[in-house]
């Protein structure tokens, strides 16, 4: 597994956006019914996108078009909510622009990294 090249103190996504069961669209941000599960080393993770486009394509490459749909956070005080509930359901990990298959966990961080550093961004004066 390829860990991603940054900094973890410095969360640098400006778009964040997962894929949701369809109408389910706002539970899904509260943490249910959002695209994730076992991945290949045997870990718990959740899809995350930097953008619609990828999340989009991500959907026809695993046969759910129908079936999900992208869903952006509106800021990192939301994503962050939504970090604690999924780490709570036994997720450990975020795969990030994911690429044709559900267990892969080829780009991937981990929660409690994201969370660390999403806090010290929410923390520093703006």
């Amino acid at each position: 597994m390829d860990e991603l090249e940054f900094d973890p103190d410095e969360f640098v996504f400006t778009e964040m956006w997962i894929l949701a069961e369809v109408g389910y669209e706002s539970t899904a941000i509260a943490g249910g019914h959002y695209l994730g599960g076992p991945l290949e080393d045997g870990s718990r993770g959740a899809f995350l996108f930097s953008d619609r486009d990828l999340a989009g394509r991500f959907i026809v490459q695993v046969s759910l078009a129908g079936q999900v749909v992208p869903v952006q956070f509106p800021g990192l005080a939301e994503f962050a909510g939504f970090l604690r509930a999924i780490q709570s359901e036994g997720i450990t990990r975020l795969v990030v622009d994911p690429s044709g298959s559900m267990d892969r966990s080829e780009r991937s961080i981990t929660l409690a990294q994201a969370l660390a550093s999403i806090d010290k961004t929410l923390r520093e004066p703006q």
